[in-house]
């Protein structure tokens, strides 16, 4: 099930697989690249913490999801083993596999959480400055060598 939600997150992502911007066609028939969108910093824990990887496809590294994703279900592995974690009263306490499935499954999640929240803030960062260039392009255009231009934000 797992595998089959990580197949479908990567299909639904906007990421292109090779880095490169959408490119689309406008009204008048000439090609422009599409301009990214921020991606919501609030909406991947959410993801990253049912889904692994799910909030790295989001933020488009999923890639870069794919050893905390398998970390996790290594840690889930260890802790569901049927020798070290007996439910019920008379069951044993959570022992050696169980404690250290546990620590992987905590710390995979938390470091996939920070991790892809810190490359959707820098690819963010990255949108706005592109944002930012295209607005001030048309403004230096006329501008020769030597002059200097003056941008004043009200």
């Amino acid at each position: 099930m797992w595998i089959l939600l990580f197949v479908c997150a990567v299909l639904a992502s906007p990421a292109t697989l090779d880095g490169q911007e959408p490119v689309v066609a406008d009204s008048s028939g000439a090609q422009s690249a599409e301009r990214p969108s921020e991606k919501s910093l609030l909406l991947i824990p959410l993801l990253e913490l049912y889904v692994p990887t799910l909030g790295y496809s989001y933020a488009g590294h999923w890639r870069r999801g794919i050893p905390s994703g398998l970390t996790r279900l290594v840690g889930f592995g260890l802790v569901m083993h049927a020798d070290q974690f007996i439910l019920g009263e008379g069951g044993r306490s959570c022992e050696g596999a169980c404690a250290l499935g546990s620590v992987l499954v905590i710390g995979g999640t938390a470091w996939a959480i920070l991790d892809a929240m810190h490359l959707a803030h820098r690819d963010n960062q990255r949108v706005r400055t592109q944002r930012l260039r295209a607005e001030v392009a048309p403004l230096l255009d006329g501008a020769r060598p030597g002059m200097s231009v003056r941008i004043q934000w009200d």
